[in-house]
Formats: C-alpha cells, structure tokens, sequence
C-alpha cells in the first residue's frame, strides 16, 4: 500500500479470489485483474477451501498476458510474486526478453523450490541479492552495474 499510495507507484494486481480482490480495488490504486497465473492457459480453474469444497473459479493465463492487457512495461521496477507454491509457473509464463524487471521480490515455499527459482532467474541475469526470511530479493546485474553497485566484493570475479 505504501508504495503506491504514498510514492505515488503504478502497478498491476492479480488476486483470483473475488473475496480479496475486491480490497484490493477499495485500498490500492493498482490495476487489479481477478485471474490465477499460470504458465499456459487454464481456463475456469478451481479453488477449494481446506475441506475440499470449491469457493470460486478463476482463469488462470501468463503473467506476460497480463502485463500486455495491463498496458505496462517494458521497464518495470520492482515484481513482487507470493503467489502460494506457484511461483515457477509464474516465472515461466513470463517472458523477460519482451519485460525488462529489474527487481524482483519472490516468495519462495519451503524445501528445494528456490534453487528451481535460481535455475530460472540467473541464467537470465539476475543476481541473489538477499533472503528476508521465505523472500527471496533478485536484481539484475545490469541495474546493478548502473547503480554502482556491482564493484562490490561480492560481485567481483577472480580477475578484478
């Protein structure tokens, strides 16, 4: 809320549950789209609560159909993703070529699931920059260079 609300952000939400996304049109000024995100199409996915019984239906397309519908990019700032144990199928149905995200804040469930995040991220340029608990923060080594910020040690290789 901070970000958009005080610094004056734009952004774009994505909430499939119509019980959540309608506070996100009451307290947020981002564009709010009640889809699930998925890697390919899925349309009228199920969501159930925890006794199985389905609460609402959502279609679920790429995160880079989003962004298009939304009119954004292809510079964005900061990607924020929690997106409860989907975050690869998000990372997958985004494609960096056509967005050029220069921060990303992923929240990564437990166990090995954040080195199948790196297997995707670094490869394509981005840098672990800092775990904040089940967040994990990446930023793009180009906006690091810009920023000064790749002379520090940890980004020096063993020539430099």
């Amino acid at each position: 809320v901070m970000l958009d609300r005080c610094l004056g952000w734009q952004g774009v939400c994505v909430e499939p549950n119509p019980h959540l996304s309608i506070l996100l049109d009451v307290y947020r000024s981002c564009q709010v789209f009640t889809n699930c995100i998925s890697d390919a199409g899925l349309p009228q996915r199920p969501f159930s609560d925890r006794d199985g019984k389905v609460e609402f239906y959502a279609d679920c397309v790429p995160l880079t159909d989003i962004l298009r519908s939304a009119g954004v990019g292809p510079r964005i700032d900061l990607m924020s993703v929690d997106v409860e144990h989907q975050e690869l199928a998000v990372l997958r149905g985004l494609n960096l070529e056509e967005f050029d995200v220069r921060v990303m804040v992923i929240e990564v469930t437990r166990g090995a699931r954040w080195l199948e995040v790196d297997s995707i991220l670094l490869p394509q340029g981005y840098a672990k920059v800092a775990v904040l608990g089940r967040d994990v923060v990446y930023v793009k080594l180009e906006e690091l260079q810009e920023k000064k910020l790749a002379a520090w040690p940890i980004f020096k290789g063993p020539d430099r």
